[in-house]
């Protein structure tokens, strides 16, 4: 059987960020680092599976359909699109919490934007690969 597997990030950095899942302020919160989505396709066949790894706190179960919607064009089984995220508490609000500001509906599309952006490039990275197992 050949196997392939493709590989790509997107920058998912907001050009301002006013919420955390620690707080919310006034005024825009500073980059310190920069966020990313990482994504990794197995293929083989005609079958594929999908990570998308967001350095989020967490993506709710309407927003990762939304994502998964977005990918309808590559074919890949929406049972098959795995939508995780790092749990960093440094990135902007993407989940209902509590009393805090609610996520921002911009943001989250431009979540969908660049996760399809992502796919993309994984898709364009494909290469074949050998893969084994072995016992200690």
């Amino acid at each position: 059987m050949i196997f392939s597997l493709g590989c790509s990030q997107m920058d998912i950095t907001p050009e301002l960020c006013y919420s955390t899942i620690d707080g919310v302020s006034e005024n825009p919160i500073p980059v310190v680092d920069h966020i990313y989505v990482r994504t990794t396709i197995f293929s083989w066949d005609r079958e594929s599976v999908l990570l998308l790894a967001y350095d989020l706190i967490g993506i709710q179960e309407r927003d990762a359909r939304c994502i998964r919607d977005g990918l309808k064009e590559y074919g890949i089984r929406p049972e098959n699109i795995v939508v995780m995220a790092t749990h960093t508490h440094t990135a902007p609000l993407t989940i209902d919490f509590l009393t805090k500001a609610a996520p921002d509906k911009s943001y989250i599309d431009l979540l969908v934007s660049a996760s399809n952006k992502a796919v993309h490039n994984a898709i364009g990275n494909l290469e074949p690969v050998r893969y084994g197992f072995a016992q200690l």
